[in-house]
């Protein structure tokens, strides 16, 4: 994935213990310019989110493929108080089909009003989600960037699924 040269990198690795099937392998990555990100709360004002969950070794999710995008958005209202998702569309990225969702909104945590546009891709043998935030009044700007960006992400699977 390519991504402005000035921006800044933080990556968090976690197991997750929970009843789907076990556990879930949750692989965080973050590409911020300089202060856009804070660490200590998570709070991403303008970049990329990218999360990738797994499935414990040798388990698949079944059913997540319709499931999971509607528990996505589900939870990022509840977590995110004040925003509205405005559309939903199908594409395709690195031709694995997938689904974006535009959110807008203003909470405590924004001093104007966010634009973030997600991108949820859900295989038996992982969920990905992808956060594009800026400030609404920089959308123009950060579209330029995240067209680019949604372009050259590739999965390194074969087909989404891997060999």
């Amino acid at each position: 994935m390519l991504y402005p040269r000035d921006w800044k990198t933080y990556q968090h690795n976690r197991w997750e213990y929970n009843n789907d099937p076990d556990s879930t392998y949750i692989q965080t990555s973050i590409f911020a310019p300089p202060g856009a990100f804070n660490p200590e709360t998570g709070y991403l004002a303008s970049g990329i989110r990218v999360m990738f969950f797994r499935p414990r070794n040798g388990y698949v999710w079944n059913g997540i493929i319709d499931r999971w995008p509607a528990a996505f958005k589900q939870r990022m209202l509840r977590m995110n108080h004040g925003f509205t998702f405005t559309d939903s569309l199908s594409i395709a990225l690195d031709q694995i089909p997938s689904r974006l969702y535009t959110a807008i909104g203003r909470n405590e945590n924004v001093s104007e009003v966010e634009l973030d546009r997600f991108i949820i891709s859900a295989q038996p043998n992982y969920l990905l989600s992808i956060e594009f935030a800026c400030p609404n009044s920089q959308a123009n700007t950060y579209d330029q960037y995240y067209e680019v960006i949604q372009k050259s992400f590739r999965f390194g699977l074969e087909g989404g699924t891997r060999n």
